[in-house]
């Protein structure tokens, strides 16, 4: 049993760290902050590639010392969750106060996923007991829960626009769009309760991976120049989610074996 715990915490982080890898080689090529899709560089500060190329180094450096299992693990994952969070996710506050809803709303959710993400990712580079790292792991939930939530009904408010996004090989696609929005709300969900908070994390991590390879892998290969960005983007995004999922499922097997 601890071995298919630390499969899937192993995988998880993985998944996690590839995506932090990626977005590092994202913000090299764009010149600019993709986690979490944070608002524009303000036009009145200078210096914006100086710190798409800076994050673009501390993503590259924590992802490939997650990978690792190294020493700086930990740490490096936490300042993730930081920058993420003070970059990205506060920086969307003012905007959702102004405009809630949309495009908005969806990367902000985003961004608090990314943060949780980062933080469970953390916690579960702890030693067994955790110690007071274990704080993180409800942040983890929250972020990825909170963010399933409202994917789950932006798949009902918008279902013509998520209806499009399915491959056009797949039939019925309201019928899908409708089905994974009530999935999404039902993982989210599950995350919060107890009895379900495992078996709710290692099924949505399973479905956001499908997505990865069914949806946004041919997306992001046949993008053209102006959709490149966003594509790629999106996929090592679900791929973190994915990740994040794995691992807020190992952690919960792990807390119910000790």
């Amino acid at each position: 049993m601890q071995a298919s715990t630390d499969g899937v915490l192993n995988t998880g982080r993985a998944f996690f760290a590839l995506g932090l890898v990626a977005f590092g080689v994202l913000q090299f090529f764009h010149g600019d902050f993709v986690a979490g899709r944070a608002p524009a560089w303000p036009a009145t500060l200078s210096g914006r590639l100086p710190w798409a190329w800076t994050t673009g180094v501390l993503f590259v450096v924590a992802g490939s010392c997650i990978l690792a299992n190294a020493r700086a693990a930990r740490t490096a994952a936490l300042l993730v969750g930081i920058t993420i969070f003070g970059w990205a996710f506060l920086r969307h506050l003012p905007g959702l106060v102004s405009s809630p809803g949309g495009a908005a709303l969806t990367a902000a959710g985003k961004a608090l996923a990314l943060t949780g993400g980062a933080l469970a990712v953390a916690s579960s580079l702890s030693p067994r007991s955790g110690g007071s790292w274990r704080l993180l792991d409800p942040a983890g939930r929250f972020g990825l829960g909170v963010f399933m939530v409202l994917a789950g009904v932006q798949h009902f408010v918008y279902a013509s626009f998520v209806a499009g996004l399915v491959p056009v090989w797949i039939p019925g696609a309201l019928v899908w769009t409708c089905l994974t929005g009530v999935a999404l709300i039902a993982g989210g969900v599950g995350l919060f309760l107890r009895p379900t908070r495992r078996r709710a994390a290692l099924l949505s991590g399973l479905m956001i991976l499908s997505w990865v390879v069914l949806l946004h892998l041919p997306r992001a290969w046949s993008a053209g120049p102006a959709e490149s960005r966003n594509e790629w983007t999106a996929l090592f995004e679900a791929l973190a989610f994915a990740g994040t999922a794995f691992v807020l499922a190992g952690r919960e097997r792990s807390d119910n074996d000790a």
